[in-house]
């Protein structure tokens, strides 16, 4: 995989994990500060690459959220995450590699047109 390939897939990854969490965490658990959204976000994006193996490989935390062994992944993290550990499983199930790569693949032609 080229890096430019790479990075395109690391973008879109970002962008569908904010979408993800903006359209579908204050129905859950309100986040109280920004930057809990942010951090939420990250680590989606994070289980993402891991998930489908793009990009850079997550901790602990992320590799047991990827393989759904949720006890391990509460205990191994900050309160911010405990708390939003549902919308991170349910990200990291309806987020395809598909979408990823077709938002990619745009992010690519928008960046280098002919």
């Amino acid at each position: 995989m080229k890096a430019s390939e790479r990075g395109a897939l690391m973008e879109a990854g970002e962008i569908l994990a904010r979408i993800y969490i903006e359209e579908n965490i204050n129905r859950l658990v309100p986040m109280s500060f920004p930057d809990e959204r942010d951090h939420v976000m990250n680590i989606l994006s994070s289980a993402l690459q891991t998930k489908y193996n793009y990009g850079y490989g997550g901790g602990s935390l992320v590799k047991n959220l990827v393989a759904n062994k949720l006890y391990e992944s509460f205990s191994s993290s900050d309160s911010v995450i405990q708390k939003h550990l549902c919308i991170l499983a349910a990200g990291i199930e309806h987020i395809s590699f598909k979408e990823i790569k077709e938002k990619a693949d745009k992010i690519w032609k928008d960046n280098n047109p002919k």
